[in-house]
């Protein structure tokens, strides 16, 4: 029998998700690397000195945690 051009097997198989998981991490390795400098973070009384991406993650993660709530709040409404 003869294998149409389109049903090729090259007997590898691609995991996308892996792939995309793999760039999204060197972006986040590489973005981490970029922001190390020191900034201050202003509070009401008070003023620190922390690393910039300390201050970003922090914050996404604080960020992440509300949705969270949020859609928690939202997913158990009755209307």
């Amino acid at each position: 029998m003869v294998e149409s051009a389109g049903s090729a097997d090259t007997g590898r198989n691609v995991n996308v998700k892996f792939i995309a998981l793999g760039l999204l991490g060197a972006i986040l390795v590489l973005f981490a690397l970029l922001n190390t400098h020191e900034v201050g973070v202003d509070w009401i009384f008070d003023t620190v000195s922390a690393p910039l991406i300390l201050v970003i993650a922090v914050s996404a993660i604080i960020g992440f945690l509300m949705g969270l709530l949020v859609r928690g709040h939202f997913a158990n409404r009755n209307d």
